[in-house]
């Protein structure tokens, strides 16, 4: 899921993935990453209060609840959408493979858990320590070895691209945001 949020109401508003708070529990977090101005200004000064428009909206990695088993694939903050999934639906069984810088000290032990709760052997890549991976051949390595029905993969668009393309090559059920606006 997603929202639109805004610090003043009239004016642009920013997706975020929604992360429920987990069974019984009201509310959700997002994660902010510097991504350009606007989400510079909000790290930088935290407002007191956020708007959101519209209604939450489903993204794709809605479809990974159509399969038994899924390999997730996410870089950066695009664990963002993939936590929205681990909580809000936990009896999706999935194997997670996450490149990102600093992981720990980036995105604290709060993530990690939540990560690790999802997948007791996800494959968590510090990218500071080891460089960036070929996470096409990890990700189909992964899929190979899990069993896996379908792959989802939530990153930027060259490497969404790049994975994307390395799977349907090998014929592997792949789903990724669509870079279209």
């Amino acid at each position: 899921m997603s929202v639109r949020l805004a610090d003043r109401p009239l004016q642009e508003t920013h997706p975020f993935a929604v992360i429920p708070k987990g069974a019984g529990r009201q509310g959700f977090s997002v994660i902010v990453s510097h991504a350009g101005d606007w989400t510079a200004r909000l790290i930088a000064s935290p407002p007191t209060a956020l708007w959101t428009r519209g209604v939450p909206q489903c993204g794709v990695l809605r479809v990974a609840c159509m399969f038994r088993r899924v390999v997730v694939v996410a870089t950066g903050s695009g664990i963002g959408p993939c936590l929205g999934l681990f909580s809000g639906r936990p009896d999706v069984q999935a194997r997670v493979l996450w490149s990102t810088p600093s992981p720990l000290q980036t995105y604290g032990a709060a993530i990690m858990a939540t990560v690790k709760q999802a997948d007791d052997k996800a494959v968590i890549i510090d990218t500071r320590k080891t460089g960036r991976p070929d996470l096409v051949a990890l990700a189909y390595l992964l899929y190979e070895k899990s069993c896996a029905e379908a792959m989802m993969v939530i990153s930027n668009p060259r490497v969404t691209q790049a994975v994307v393309h390395g799977m349907e090559q090998r014929g592997v059920p792949v789903y990724a945001p669509i870079f279209d606006s």
